[in-house]
């Protein structure tokens, strides 16, 4: 797999959570080396010399082990029809996965960006169920087909520069193929 080549387009689950990362000038991003938004797709996907993939982190797979049968079928669902392919949008599921990977608390808000409180509640239990202390807490805008960071006051700014550098990258991406 070659990370350069990574398609960053129609990415927004990994590009909300990076963008907030980046805006917070997080230590996760250093700790991942997750210096492109594609970094964080190869990441949770592939994992690297240093870290697993996403299905394959040890507190991701201790929470996959507690659930009943039905969560772990749809688990194993999102994990073989939409995160181990390329089409379409992710799931809610990935939410308390990714927030027990990078030990961050995901905040989901809906259109009128008021918090979702039983998809918030159900990733906040599982970084509780999970014994994590989040090193982050991001909040993200999800609508039906589309989720965009939400970036706090100070950091609008810094939001909309990488917003910016994101959307040339995707046009030079689209130029390039």
């Amino acid at each position: 797999m070659d990370k350069n080549m990574i398609d960053p387009n129609n990415k927004c689950g990994y590009e909300s959570i990076w963008v907030a990362l980046k805006c917070k000038n997080s230590p996760l991003i250093d700790k991942y080396n997750l210096i492109k938004m594609t970094d964080l797709y190869a990441l949770l996907r592939y994992g690297n010399k240093q870290y697993p993939s996403l299905f394959e982190q040890e507190n991701v797979k201790k929470f996959y082990e507690k659930r009943s049968e039905r969560d772990k079928n749809m688990f194993d669902e999102f994990k073989n029809e939409r995160f181990n392919t390329n089409s379409g949008a992710i799931w809610h599921c990935y939410y308390p996965l990714v927030a027990i990977y990078l030990n961050i608390e995901i905040i989901l808000m809906d259109k009128n960006e008021k918090k979702l409180e039983m998809e918030s509640s159900l990733i906040k239990y599982a970084l509780d169920e999970s014994e994590l202390n989040p090193e982050e807490r991001i909040r993200l805008h999800l609508t039906k087909y589309h989720v965009e960071y939400l970036p706090e006051d100070n950091e609008i700014e810094i939001f909309e520069n990488f917003k910016k550098k994101l959307n040339f990258i995707k046009e030079s991406y689209d130029d390039m193929i």
